[in-house]
């Protein structure tokens, strides 16, 4: 995720982290802090949604409620190596942390020094004395601005470094969602966006859609002309349906010849007609062939449709639509079967 704010707001993030933690009476710990900053930062739609819900049912967020954010949200898709970015994440956290109860200290022991003034002033008798305190609160003063400078400097700092080793990580997070050979997002990232999508479509009752599409015939095709040509027909595949979704619809690469497509919002009659839509639009390319007369033919696939039931497990949601999907190959390939027409077909499979 981009984090494009400047230091100043980066810095207001950070502040209003550690008032809510404190509010909530959390520990100001690395890991709560990157939840929160990431929370008051507003690009993470789906952490703050699940955020907001927790307070809501429990008033507050429990260490293995934190832990699972974090690691869903946050550290999901994440390589191996991206863990050394973590860790300088955190102590970067942990200096903001140490900052701000700096200043917190200045700040307190400022308004004694005032409050010492006051009354050192009333009780006063003569002019040298009156000097005297004056010189004491101006060297408390410029103390104060002193403290004030050193912690906005520490905050500018530390957030262009956050800013710095957040596009780092997400490039690498980027790379480890991302398909390889098609350049689309790939299973991983597939499993953490219909996780969301559920959870989305559980908590604002919208409905939510999924796609199952195979390559029709792949393993033959890619054994007779070869695997540099089996690899153009997922690449040319894997583009279509990147161009036929819309919005917050995500298509991705299940596996092999195997493709999914999300669709939030939308109903199965919906989702009936983007696979439709998708299955024209690949039946109508033909692979050339550039090394001699002619081409290789039409590349088809199948497609199968159905929609999420409010409550039902993840798995039941993907075996319908797997199911979908077997019956547009059983009944001939090249079409797309919706969930609905199941029952009506299987007479005509059997």
């Amino acid at each position: 995720m981009h984090y494009p704010e400047t230091s100043e707001v980066a810095s207001k993030f950070a502040l209003s982290a550690i008032k809510r933690m404190q509010k909530l009476d959390l520990p100001a710990n690395p890991l709560n802090f990157a939840i929160w900053y990431e929370y008051f930062a507003g690009k993470n739609s789906n952490l703050k949604k699940s955020v907001d819900k927790l307070i809501t049912d429990k008033n507050t967020l429990e260490a293995d409620d934190s832990a699972e954010i974090y690691a869903r949200y946050i550290m999901a898709g994440a390589r191996d190596n991206d863990r050394n970015w973590s860790e300088r994440i955190e102590t970067v956290a942990e200096r903001i942390v140490k900052a701000l109860s700096a200043a917190g200290t200045g700040t307190a022991e400022y308004g004694e020094a005032l409050e010492n003034f006051s009354g050192n002033l009333d009780k006063a008798s003569s002019i040298d004395q009156i000097k005297h305190l004056v010189v004491e609160i101006i060297e408390e003063t410029n103390s104060m601005d002193a403290q004030s400078r050193e912690l906005q400097k520490r905050m500018q700092e530390s957030a262009d470094e956050i800013s710095e080793l957040r596009e780092a990580l997400e490039e690498s997070r980027r790379d480890a969602l991302t398909d390889g050979l098609t350049g689309i997002p790939n299973r991983k990232c597939f499993d953490q966006y219909l996780h969301s999508a559920v959870t989305e479509a559980m908590v604002s009752g919208e409905p939510l859609s999924l796609i199952f599409a195979d390559v029709d015939h792949f393993k033959q095709f890619d054994d007779t002309h070869g695997h540099g040509l089996g690899d153009q027909v997922l690449r040319l595949v894997a583009k279509i349906l990147h161009d036929c979704v819309k919005g917050q619809d995500t298509a991705a690469r299940y596996g092999g010849e195997e493709f999914a497509v999300i669709l939030p919002n939308k109903t199965s009659g919906g989702a009936t007609a983007v696979a439709e839509s998708i299955r024209k639009t690949v039946s109508s390319k033909k692979l050339v062939n550039k090394g001699g007369d002619g081409d290789f033919g039409a590349v088809t696939i199948s497609l199968g449709v159905t929609s999420y039931v409010t409550g039902g497990p993840i798995s039941g949601f993907m075996e319908r639509a797997d199911q979908a999907l077997y019956l547009a190959k059983k009944l001939g390939r090249n079409r797309v079967m919706c969930e609905e027409a199941i029952q009506a077909a299987m007479p005509a499979a059997e």
